[in-house]
């Protein structure tokens, strides 16, 4: 890929960029982000509340203003209200807005050769837009998960993350736990369904394709699919569509693109081995075995921890120094054969998890704040007479998780749970 003279002005492209270039954009990963799909404003109820203002700059903040239930005690008989009225609690959040760019580029000849008779610049708002879809949903499940602290429940019902034991599936009694788990909290629920006397919530479990595909192969929920719908082609049980299942919206969420290099996701990583491991190497490489620089392979790994192993074939390791650096050669410093495992070869490209890890996110309303000061807006840079062209995005956002009074995530538990690959692929 040639290499932008970042000196050199940029035209204007009349004529060449269509004004609605932005536009598609944005449609592009609104339409594939789940983060979008569960986006809305203050008073939408939604998962994520969402705010724009344009006027703030990088480095600024954007106010979020949460109001609690009320929980006081009335007053009786002739009792006097006037002084005795309970405070309405507002919860004021701020978000820093940081500034954002990433693009693509190409020369005249690949233009030719890669867009199959479209225009390159259609081409480049889609795949930005693509890319712009995965970032959100990262950043939204990387700030719950990870970033700030999440109540966990563990499958199979371990006491931590390490004791997580083989066979510990998402099934569907482990679903209800998770919900239960999450009405107990006082999580808002997405929505309500009322039934006779009685009130139901709703919650969204968002899941791994790993985890979706031990919970529909449970056969107590098969048979609760084919006694609960209707027969014939839209039943779950034939067109592996499920929406809802005992009061809980399932939504999967896939791994990223195989063919890029990274793969997995923050509800459940993956890699692949750049090169081989002897049974005695201390240092491991990831990533394809050419691979693209400004690309973190290990982006879904804690750095390190002590209830994180690495499960590469039937080898456990732990790890420390899970380097972000782009490139780099010598991803992670590992310690072989653990928890009793035994040292092994390791061919290129063999899968590895995080020790077979999967996370299933339960939410409501209000998990998380996402604050806008600029969409992506296009930009564009052209060197050597036109020959090269840049096209790139620019964006002012920032994202904090909603969190309770001590300092949890609100509206939110995940489970734990062990999610082998069900293939060698």
């Amino acid at each position: 890929m040639a290499t932008l003279n970042v000196s050199t002005t940029a035209s204007e492209w009349t004529g060449i960029v269509p004004t609605l270039w932005d536009e598609t954009l944005w449609e592009v990963s609104t339409r594939l982000s789940i983060s979008d799909q569960l986006a809305g404003d203050e008073r939408s109820g939604a998962a994520i509340i969402e705010k724009f203002d344009l006027t703030k700059r990088p480095g600024q903040t954007i106010t979020f203003t949460v109001i609690d239930p009320l929980i006081g005690e009335p007053v009786s008989g002739r009792t006097a209200l006037e002084g005795s009225e309970e405070d309405t609690n507002a919860t004021t959040f701020s978000v820093t807005v940081t500034h954002y760019r990433h693009g693509t580029a190409t020369d005249e000849l690949s233009q030719i050769i890669s867009t199959f008779g479209r225009k390159w610049e259609s081409k480049a708002a889609e795949l930005l837009g693509d890319w712009f879809a995965r970032r959100k949903d990262d950043d939204w499940m990387d700030q719950l998960l990870n970033q700030d602290t999440i109540q966990t429940l563990y499958a199979g019902g371990a006491p931590a993350r390490n004791s997580i034991a083989p066979g510990s599936y998402l099934l569907p009694h482990e679903l209800r736990r998770l919900t239960q788990q999450a009405e107990r909290r006082g999580a808002k629920p997405i929505k309500t369904i009322r039934g006779l006397k009685s009130i139901f919530p709703v919650y969204c479990v968002l899941m791994s394709e790993v985890d979706y595909y031990n919970l529909v192969n449970d056969a107590n929920f098969r048979q609760d699919v084919r006694l609960a719908e209707l027969r014939g082609a839209e039943n779950s049980a034939l067109s592996a569509r499920l929406n809802m299942y005992q009061g809980s919206v399932i939504m999967r969420l896939s791994s990223a693109p195989a063919s890029t290099g990274l793969h997995g996701t923050f509800l459940r990583p993956e890699f692949r081995l750049r090169t081989a491991l002897t049974a005695a190497a201390t240092t491991i490489d990831i990533g394809p075995s050419t691979q693209k620089t400004g690309v973190d392979y290990g982006k879904y790994f804690p750095a390190s921890g002590s209830n994180n192993f690495l499960l590469v074939d039937s080898e456990n390791m732990s790890y420390t120094g899970g380097a972000s650096d782009p490139g780099n050669t010598g991803w992670a410093t590992v310690t072989r054969a653990a928890n009793g495992s035994a040292a092994a070869t390791h061919s290129a490209a063999a899968l590895g998890t995080l020790n077979n890890l999967g996370k299933v996110l339960c939410f409501g309303q209000a998990t998380a704040m996402r604050a806008w000061a600029l969409k992506p807006r296009r930009k564009h840079q052209e060197r050597d007479y036109g020959f090269e062209r840049g096209m790139a995005i620019q964006w002012i956002y920032g994202l904090e998780s909603v969190q309770w009074s001590d300092s949890t995530v609100a509206n939110a538990v995940v489970l734990e749970t062990y999610s082998p690959n069900a293939n060698t692929v």
